[in-house]
């Protein structure tokens, strides 16, 4: 079990980035530092090196059929390879309907950026 530094219990194996953050470049100094397990505002570094983000692929985490702003397969597959670039874990959102179904536009994006892999 891995756990995820939005615990915010200090324990934790990883550092989950904010929701849709995509930064710059990591900064200079990543060394973990126990003063900063708590931390709620800038950079927390992770104790083995490990961090990931949490995207959408449109404006919303669940399903809502009014969002239609989706993010391109280009986009995503561009964000994808500068943070796996970085060594940070994309973990990407997907949003079933009601009953189970993934949006056809999420299928199409994500099998357009599977054929750019």
């Amino acid at each position: 079990m891995k756990l995820n530094s939005r615990l915010g219990n200090g324990a934790y194996d990883y550092v989950s980035l904010g929701d849709n953050e995509i930064p710059k470049e990591l900064p200079e100094n990543t060394e973990f530092n126990p003063d900063l397990m708590n931390a709620i505002d800038g950079f927390k570094p992770s104790p083995y090196g490990l961090y990931e983000t949490a995207a959408t692929m449109n404006d919303s985490w669940g399903y809502c059929a009014w969002d239609q702003n989706w993010k391109s397969a280009e986009e995503i597959a561009a964000i994808k390879k500068k943070l796996n670039g970085m060594g940070i874990n994309y973990l990407l959102n997907v949003g079933p309907d009601g009953l189970g179904r993934i949006p056809s536009a999420s299928q199409d994006i994500l099998r357009a950026v599977a054929k750019t892999l």
